[in-house]
C-alpha cells in the first residue's frame, strides 16, 4: 500500500472521537505530516478496516463516518481502482468469475 497521508483535522478529529483504535495505525513522520495504515513502523498492506461482507461478495468501511480526507473520494471509478493497484480488484475479479463459472 502506498503512502497514504492522514491530515490534521483527521487527527483532530479522532483524538476528540477517542478513536484510539485509528490513531494506532496513523505513523508521525515530522514537520506536520502523518501516514495512514502503519503500525508499529510497519506499514499495512491494505486498510485494516475494509471488511468482507460475511457470505457476500462485497466489502464495506468500518470507519465509513469518521474515515479520512484521503478516503473520502476513493474510489471514484472501477478505473481508478485499476490504476491505483486496488487490492479490492482482484477480489471483484475472482468473484466474479467464480458466478460467470455458476452459471454455466
Amino acid at each position: 500500500m502506498r503512502n497514504l497521508p492522514a491530515s490534521k483535522s483527521d487527527i483532530r478529529r479522532w483524538r476528540k472521537e477517542e478513536r484510539d483504535d485509528i490513531l494506532e495505525y496513523v505513523d508521525f513522520v515530522g514537520q506536520g505530516e502523518y501516514y495512514l495504515w502503519v503500525k508499529d513502523g510497519v506499514e499495512s498492506s491494505r486498510c485494516p478496516f475494509v471488511r468482507k461482507d460475511r457470505g457476500k461478495p462485497t466489502y464495506h468501511c468500518t470507519i465509513h463516518d469518521t474515515r479520512p480526507e484521503a478516503c473520502r473520494g476513493y474510489p471514484l471509478t472501477a478505473g481508478q481502482m485499476v490504476k491505483l493497484g486496488c487490492e479490492i480488484i482482484g477480489e471483484i475479479e475472482t468473484v466474479s468469475l467464480s458466478l460467470s463459472r455458476a452459471k454455466r
